[in-house]
């Protein structure tokens, strides 16, 4: 590298999908899985879930308290 040019380095970050990410795109975003099937049942359970700061928290109807969800790695 001569003296006047700059280096860039590029640092790839683990995003890895889990079974909750169909769930935050649709909270997010309203993006549906292109499956039909796998769309309905997202829009259909999509409502037991909040997104608080990016984070996904599910509710129930025994416990008031948001619970949080990681979700399971996909694979």
């Amino acid at each position: 590298m001569t003296s006047g040019e700059e280096s860039l380095d590029v640092y790839q970050v683990d995003v890895s999908e889990t079974l909750m990410t169909p769930y935050k795109r649709y909270l997010a975003d309203g993006m549906l899985l292109a499956k039909p099937v796998e769309a309905k049942v997202i829009k259909k359970n999509s409502g037991r879930y909040t997104l608080v700061d990016g984070k996904l928290f599910k509710h129930g109807y025994t416990h008031p308290v948001l619970t949080y969800v990681s979700g399971v790695p996909a694979g």
